[in-house]
């Protein structure tokens, strides 16, 4: 089963700096539907299924999670941002917090449930951001990442569909 999807990420890179584009990203390393968020609740959910081969699926998902975080901060310090894990709320910094993490039910049924949701919800947002910003170049690496993300959110259909 794929937990990345097929070809290498393109180069980081952006035409320029651009301060929203920026704020976006930072949103994806840092807000509460973010890379860091997906990233502790794959960490806790690799510790807390006791099926081997769902437990490996959540670890080796969690390690393409940390390469879109990097992809993210490093866009972000292109664009011109701090890429701290924080995000702009009414002109201030917020930073991440682990009251982000939707552990929900600790049932297997819930757990995939809450990961479908998610994967679910990252491809939205990045779909809405590759629609809005206009840097071919940062729409490259957003497009690669949906494509990940898509094959989380297929993986888990299908692990839940055996259940």
């Amino acid at each position: 089963m794929a937990v990345r999807a097929a070809g290498a990420y393109p180069p980081v890179q952006v035409q320029g700096k651009h301060p929203v584009y920026a704020e976006m990203m930072l949103g994806n390393i840092g807000g509460a539907n973010s890379e860091m968020s997906a990233l502790a609740h794959y960490r806790y959910a690799h510790v807390m299924i006791d099926d081997p081969h769902i437990a490996q699926l959540a670890h080796q998902i969690s390690v393409v999670e940390m390469q879109h975080f990097d992809t993210f901060a490093r866009l972000a310090k292109l664009l011109g941002a701090d890429p701290r894990m924080w995000q702009s709320y009414g002109g201030s910094k917020k930073y991440w917090s682990p009251g982000y993490v939707k552990y929900g039910t600790c049932s297997l049924h819930g757990l995939l449930q809450q990961l479908i949701q998610e994967e679910h919800d990252a491809i939205l947002k990045y779909n809405q951001q590759a629609a809005y910003i206009q840097d071919p170049l940062v729409v490259e690496s957003l497009a690669r990442i949906i494509e990940d993300e898509q094959e989380h959110w297929k993986t888990w259909q299908e692990e839940f569909s055996r259940l």
